[in-house]
């Protein structure tokens, strides 16, 4: 089985295309759509079921103009301007804990970047989160851009991660 998550819309807009972007996936997948709160984030997201996937996409949403594949999460959460709970940070996502976490897909796309910064707000949190949990599901964050359909690329990333990964029962 595989999770694909995206976000709600933040600061005050009335989109957020990983939202978009998550209900353009023609491929069987869940979907879910997480919370843009500090405070909301890690009940929302463990409380998905984790364990019983087998691949964990997050999608998130930024302002750069291409699709960003993270390849890691910091535990940082420093964030610019509030989320939609009010709430505006400056701390550790898990005291004691590593300073980054890596996901241990190697991806290449030729419409996407490799990136190592997931950014310091609701993304990298929640992707810390997830690289962070037990669950043996292989795990990945992509960043979209704030405008148009990136649907086609995260299916061919999800087909690549698939293929490359035969072993597993999909």
């Amino acid at each position: 089985m595989i999770l694909i998550t995206a976000f709600e819309p933040f600061d005050n807009r009335l989109t957020n295309n990983s939202m978009h972007t998550l209900e353009n996936i023609k491929l069987s997948v869940d979907k879910k759509v997480l919370p843009v709160d500090a405070l909301k984030i890690k009940d929302a997201l463990y409380n998905l079921a984790l364990n019983e996937y087998r691949l964990i996409i997050m999608l998130g949403e930024h302002n750069k103009k291409c699709v960003f594949i993270e390849t890691k999460a910091i535990n940082q959460l420093a964030m610019r301007i509030k989320d939609n709970g009010g709430n505006q940070f400056n701390r550790l996502i898990v005291e004691n804990g590593p300073k980054f976490l890596k996901s241990p897909l190697t991806i290449h796309h030729k419409d996407a970047i490799i990136s190592k910064d997931a950014g310091l707000f609701l993304c990298n949190q929640a992707y810390y989160l997830l690289l962070n949990h037990p669950s043996k599901a292989l795990k990945l964050f992509i960043h979209v851009p704030r405008k148009g359909d990136y649907s086609s690329i995260v299916e061919d990333i999800i087909r690549e991660i698939k293929e490359t990964n035969q072993s597993i029962s999909w």
